[in-house]
């Protein structure tokens, strides 16, 4: 799963580009969440439904990638 959220779409939620984003649709089990662009690990989050704190000035792409159990 990718997801790709502009500054300009998280500011109506959080307007200084940070907080919380859900993440939804995700399978049950552990997935490593990636900055897609910079190839930097974010976290680690337990599926069906996750929560990550995040930050950014311009855009943000991740990916989630299951993990083995």
């Amino acid at each position: 799963m990718t997801v790709r959220l502009s500054a300009e779409e998280l500011r109506r939620w959080v307007p200084e580009r940070w907080g919380t984003v859900e993440l939804r649709g995700l399978g049950p089990g552990r997935f490593r969440v990636v900055d897609y662009v910079n190839a930097r690990e974010l976290s680690v989050v337990e599926g069906p439904t996750a929560r990550l704190l995040v930050s950014f000035s311009e855009h943000l792409l991740i990916e989630a990638v299951a993990l083995e159990p």
